[in-house]
């Protein structure tokens, strides 16, 4: 028989009960984490069973998923546009700048994009998992992982398909004991002073930045276009010039400003190798305010 092992590192491998596994079942291994030693206990126990073992490569199966699913959420997320309308405009009408640039890619509604959100993670995951469901004709799945919602969408595509389910033991929940006992067992006192090292460079890093801006003026600026963007994401050869140019929306803001419009830009402060944090503090007093404001909250 054919049966599929999910597991993530909080599967308890001592308590899982596989007294109805026989000799020479096939059993396909999808790992959803990079804990060793877990996937080394389980195959363990497998094998004095009996079965025959195959370890999925799940990481790039879920990378193969997330890029399918990806493309046909960019597109749909296109197409909104052109169908949503209230009489007249549609949404891709009232959103266009000019013919090159619109506003409907900086608009809340595509800009909350899943990809990096639990719901995007959970599909790529169904989507790789019921891959090879369906491909290797899958007659049991074993469930061992800490994530419920994925259970749950896992045990109702078992049920339509005629799956068998089981659950494996896991910790009960997900506590700040279980995550140090994860990362390193007894170094508990370490990693307390990693996290209050970490929190005093934030609060010294967010204080420098205040300093540099003093006390910004507020944004009251009727009719002005409030943009938020990475920074220092800008043109690095015009920033000497006290010119900003920002290159995460470079069409947009040249199109704003051959119609005349007024933006205001909020810079949400992003370690990166392009400049360093004087550098970029540096240049934030001599952009000209005559072309663009620009205020910094980093943090």
């Amino acid at each position: 028989m054919n049966i599929l092992f999910i597991i993530d590192s909080s599967i308890l491998i001592d308590k899982i009960n596989l007294s109805l596994l026989r000799k020479n079942d096939n059993i396909f291994l999808f790992p959803l984490s990079s804990k060793a030693a877990v996937i080394v206990n389980l195959i363990d126990k497998l094998k004095n069973i009996g079965c025959n073992i195959t370890t999925l490569a799940s990481a790039k199966k879920l990378h193969a998923g997330g890029e399918e699913l990806r493309q046909r959420y960019i597109k749909f997320v296109a197409e909104i546009p052109a169908r949503v309308s209230d009489k007249a405009p549609n949404l891709k009408e009232y959103f266009a700048v000019d013919s090159f640039a619109t506003l409907w890619w900086t608009s809340l509604i595509a800009e909350r994009n899943t990809f990096k959100s639990d719901f995007f993670n959970n599909l790529a995951k169904m989507q790789a998992i019921t891959t090879v469901a369906k491909k290797e004709n899958i007659k049991a799945i074993y469930f061992g992982g800490c994530n419920p919602k994925l259970q749950k969408a896992l045990a109702d595509f078992a049920a339509r398909s005629s799956i068998n389910y089981k659950l494996c033991p896991v910790y009960k929940k997900r506590s700040l004991g279980l995550g140090f006992r994860n990362l390193q067992q007894h170094y508990y006192l370490k990693h307390i002073l990693l996290m209050l090292y970490y929190a005093g460079n934030l609060f010294l890093r967010t204080l420098r930045i205040k300093r540099n801006f003093g006390n910004s003026r507020r944004l009251s600026k009727n009719g002005s276009i409030i943009i938020i963007t990475y920074y220092p994401n800008y043109d690095l050869d015009l920033a000497p010039k006290g010119i900003f140019k920002n290159n995460y929306y470079p069409n947009l803001q040249k199109s704003l400003d051959a119609q005349g419009e007024e933006i205001i830009w909020i810079a949400m402060m992003a370690k990166g190798d392009s400049s360093s944090l004087a550098e970029s503090l540096a240049f934030t007093k001599g952009f000209k305010r005559g072309e663009s404001d620009i205020f910094s909250r980093g943090i």
